[in-house]
């Protein structure tokens, strides 16, 4: 049985749970908007997202190499970047700014838990991973990429999938 501490969410783990928490459900780009976003051109071949694990390894990666620019804009929901953020290319720089490594060491830690003991779960375009004593882990698919969706499934929501 795995357990787990749980401690306050900081740097990139308090965004997305502010982006979870405060963001409607949004309609997202079309995938030809996706390629550059902030001024940021995607790039596949060092931060693939063609599966789930893929892109929570990507956002993994993004944060560790000090790149969290391009884990904001390529590898978190676009729509819930964008309804926050409103396009502000100021306020993009003041979230990144405050997501460092030493601030998300949490939250990496939780993405790399479930990396390896999540039981994942992919139904169309969205997937999930669930953990006992973590939140559950969503994403979705947009074109042929996954983007880190972060909607925490509650029970209710989770019986209405099955």
């Amino acid at each position: 049985m795995y357990t787990t501490t749980r401690r306050p969410l900081s740097g990139i783990g308090f965004c997305l749970l502010v982006f979870a928490v405060m963001t409607p459900q949004v309609e997202a780009a079309e995938p030809s908007d996706l390629r550059e976003r902030y001024r940021i051109v995607v790039s596949d071949d060092v931060y693939p997202q063609d599966t789930p694990k893929a892109t929570i390894r990507s956002i993994i990666d993004a944060i560790e190499n000090s790149n969290a620019r391009y884990a904001l804009a390529h590898l978190i929901s676009p729509a819930q970047v964008d309804q926050r953020l409103r396009g502000n290319a100021r306020e993009f720089e003041k979230l990144v700014s405050g997501m460092t490594p030493a601030k998300s060491r949490q939250l990496l830690q939780r993405l790399e838990d479930h990396l390896i003991d999540g039981d994942w779960n992919t139904r169309h375009r969205s997937a999930w991973s669930r953990l006992e004593g973590l939140p559950d882990l969503t994403l979705e698919r947009i074109g042929e990429r996954w983007f880190m969706h972060n909607v925490p499934r509650t029970p209710q929501r989770q019986a209405r999938s099955r």
